[in-house]
């Protein structure tokens, strides 16, 4: 009755518990939790709270585990709160709370950006519930502080991570990495017909180049996550020299590159202009195997609209491509297509080809801007 998920799948898994209630016994302990995992699955936290209590009526408690996939699923809609209930029911029921549940809410907490919850909760971890924290909590904890803006942090965390003798891995140093990338609004002008041959030494994808190397020298194993997260604060800081250099330690380290490595190595050609360049990035992906996607496609619209002289063919050439791919323009190609042809041709290709016009979101036809990788 729980396959396929959804809130279908909720009303039949509840429809088949009631027929077992109906039949007199006491349907199996693993019927109910059955149940919670759909019902928890599902977001549908009525029919949860009405299954614990259905539990309870014919003597059945919920484990650690249980309760860890419960608050576990509040992550989605970042419900501290209700996590937190999940937790205080638990002990109410004289559930001791394993690492797997305490580790669930410390990722609410974190997908929360709630870096005061997780702080409570790495220290509640051990002095409330005679529990170490393993590399899942300290990645989780990094993450949160990372991505709330305070790598000093995450840092320390990482080292505190050393000190209980955690080897970190991948995972931990990339939040640190994504951390470098310079400030919204600070991103370097290189699309404005200036490049960085090589880079500040001090600079952001300096910083992240020697995370990389941090990670290669203490042999934690590489990630092309991790890779890719140090070439995209390169692509925003403007540092060619810098963005290079880490791809080749990426292929010396035999990290396979993948679809986003390569947008992310053509979206500062893309801010460029370089239309030529970029191209010839997204050709050796394909040669790898990578497909040609809205994402790739909206690249070199971008770099279409970034170049000078504008390439109106060219433009028009990647935007056919598009529709004979299968793939619906955004609004955002749209823009790109109006910063490369002019907001008057744009539209009357659109209509030639029968794509409705939807109005880029309020950029005026000539503003600089990029695709995302």
């Amino acid at each position: 009755a729980a396959a396929g998920g959804g809130s279908a799948a909720a009303e039949r898994v509840e429809r088949v518990l009631r027929e077992l209630q109906a039949s007199g016994g006491r349907p199996p302990f693993q019927a109910f939790t059955a149940a919670l995992a759909c019902y928890t699955g599902a977001g549908d936290w009525q029919r949860v709270q009405g299954c614990l209590e259905a539990m309870q009526e014919v003597g059945y408690t919920p484990d650690s585990d249980d309760f860890a996939r419960m608050a576990e699923a509040c992550a989605r809609s970042k419900d501290v709160a209700r996590a937190e209930a999940f937790m205080t029911k638990a002990i109410s029921l004289s559930v001791k709370p394993n690492l797997s549940l305490v580790n669930a809410v410390l990722k609410v907490c974190a997908r929360a950006g709630d870096t005061a919850g997780v702080d409570r909760w790495m220290a509640r971890m051990r002095e409330a519930y005679d529990l170490v924290p393993d590399l899942v909590s300290f990645n989780t904890a990094i993450a949160a502080f990372a991505e709330a803006g305070d790598p000093s942090a995450a840092r320390r965390l990482l080292e505190r991570c050393r000190n209980v003798s955690l080897r970190p891995d991948a995972m931990s140093y990339t939040p640190l990495i994504r951390a470098c990338a310079p400030p919204r609004g600070e991103e370097s002008s290189l699309g404005r017909g200036r490049e960085k041959a090589g880079g500040d030494d001090t600079g952001p994808a300096e910083q992240a180049r020697l995370l990389l190397q941090r990670m290669s020298d203490e042999r934690v194993m590489p990630d092309t996550t991790a890779y890719n997260a140090a070439l995209h604060v390169s692509a925003l800081s403007g540092s060619l020299g810098h963005m290079w250099r880490i791809y080749d330690m990426m292929q010396a380290e035999g990290v396979v590159a993948d679809a986003a490595t390569y947008r992310t190595l053509a979206l500062l050609y893309a801010r460029c202009g370089d239309i030529e360049r970029a191209e010839d990035i997204l050709h050796r992906a394909r040669l790898d195997g990578h497909g040609r996607g809205a994402r790739e496609l909206d690249l070199l619209l971008s770099a279409c609209g970034n170049a000078w002289p504008r390439d109106n063919q060219k433009a028009e050439r990647t935007f056919r491509d598009m529709l004979a791919a299968g793939i619906k323009p955004s609004s955002q190609s749209l823009r790109f297509l109006q910063m490369a042809m002019g907001k008057d041709r744009a539209i009357e290709l659109a209509e030639e080809l029968n794509v409705p016009w939807t109005a880029p979101d309020g950029r005026r036809p000539g503003t600089r801007t990029w695709a995302a990788a």
